[in-house]
């Protein structure tokens, strides 16, 4: 199939929950930054962790679960990163944005 090709979605997860989580410790010291900024990080870190179950499923189904269940953390940091980009960080988050688009295609 992909002979030599190496499939790296498990690191370009882990690179992307340190990216958000090193950008959620910028976040203004509100009541809005700091609730954000924890479910971002939340919502960030958990695809990566997921993965990891993912890859040790039980079955077919389980591995699908797993997996639907790291698309929907992934799109929970989309519109954590989008409602705090209203005001704030345009540019560091402009390039995660970016980032979410490379993980997710």
């Amino acid at each position: 199939m992909n002979e030599g090709k190496k499939y790296d979605l498990e690191d370009r997860l882990i690179k992307f929950a340190v990216m958000i989580a090193n950008l959620a410790e910028t976040f203004q010291e509100t009541m809005f930054g700091r609730y954000i900024g924890g479910q971002v990080v939340w919502s960030a870190c958990s695809p990566a962790l997921n993965y990891g179950e993912a890859k040790g499923a039980e079955s077919l189904n389980d591995f699908i679960h797993k997996m639907k269940t790291c698309l929907k953390e992934l799109r929970e940091t989309l519109v954590s990163i989008k409602s705090f980009s209203l005001n704030h960080y345009p540019r560091k988050l402009r390039y995660c944005l970016n980032v979410f688009r490379n993980v997710t295609n």
